[in-house]
């Protein structure tokens, strides 16, 4: 055999070789590629179930230092984040509540975004969002009206002076327009309106203590509760 017939078989093994390479190579890309697409799995799953979560927090934190920085102290008692026992065997949560001689406020905050649909009086309202993807949630207004109760029974308050107020995100459009007892801004400055004193600085302090007192928002077993609460309503 010639030098000549020799070539070609030598370009053909190396041609093989360099498959077989190529092949190995793709082959150990193959955990990367499955383990790339395992955490982003995870990652679209963890964002789904926490962003909602994490978004109303930081809405909650925003509203609970406006509160704080714009209200005086000493005349204003603000308290957030409040789960409460609701009177029928489950618990529900507050957002803020500000006590005052003034009056009590009783605040729900949504920090939504988009297109909201709903009125004063529609049991829900829809939220619109980029994409044609529509979500219905209950109205905030109905919603806090159970918080309202419950503070006003706990308490044994007159009705009159326990307001029920919603502050919704500046990023969120109301598509039917304002809606009483719906603020995006101006909310403290709504608050300061009342000038009137109902209630004593006695009953101010009292109140303060009970409603701390009452508050399960550090006991786990309450928060789980309530967290299957919530999920068995969806």
């Amino acid at each position: 055999m010639s030098i000549y017939s020799l070539t070609p078989l030598a370009n053909q093994n190396g041609g093989v070789q360099a498959i077989e390479e190529a092949t190995r190579q793709m082959w150990g890309l193959v955990p990367w590629v499955i383990g790339f697409g395992a955490l982003s799995l995870l990652f679209t799953v963890l964002s789904r179930a926490l962003l909602p979560k994490l978004k109303g927090d930081v809405g909650e934190w925003v509203v609970n230092r406006s509160l704080l920085s714009h209200l005086p102290r000493e005349e204003y008692q603000v308290i957030p984040d409040l789960l409460l026992p609701d009177g029928k065997g489950g618990y529900t949560q507050i957002d803020h509540v500000v006590i005052s001689r003034f009056g009590l406020f009783v605040i729900e905050t949504k920090n939504w975004s988009g297109w909201v649909f709903g009125g004063e009086k529609d049991p829900y309202w829809t939220l619109s969002y980029p994409g044609r993807r529509k979500v219905r949630v209950l109205n905030p207004l109905h919603q806090n009206a159970l918080h309202v109760r419950v503070i006003r029974e706990l308490l044994q308050m007159p009705p009159q002076h326990c307001h029920n107020l919603v502050f919704i995100n500046s990023a969120a459009k109301l598509k039917k327009g304002p809606v009483e007892g719906v603020f995006q801004q101006g909310l403290t400055a709504y608050i300061r309106l009342y000038k009137d004193s109902v209630f004593s600085s006695e009953w101010v302090h009292n109140s303060v203590s009970q409603l701390q007192s009452a508050c399960q928002s550090k006991n786990a077993q309450a928060r789980a509760a309530h967290l299957r609460q919530v999920k068995e309503k969806k």
